[in-house]
């Protein structure tokens, strides 16, 4: 829903700017926009919370893998 919102707040200037008679070129910097958002930096917050809970993850899965692949192997 936030990027539909910010697709047509580009759609209108891109419009507005098109109404001009003289040509104009704009540069919309999507990274800035996204910071001005209000809830843009709630939502980076959670995600790297995340994203550290997977690396977590991901290490000791990493770590035990290693584990078992130096393991000595059972006889049977």
């Amino acid at each position: 829903m936030n990027k539909l919102k910010i697709s047509g707040l580009i759609a209108s200037l891109v419009i507005l700017a098109s109404c001009n008679n003289a040509p104009a070129i704009a540069y919309i910097n999507p990274n800035k926009l996204m910071q001005g958002y209000h809830g843009a930096t709630a939502q980076h917050d959670i995600f790297q919370a995340k994203a550290k809970a997977w690396q977590q993850r991901v290490d000791s899965l990493s770590i035990e893998l290693q584990a078992l692949s130096t393991a000595p192997a059972l006889a049977n």
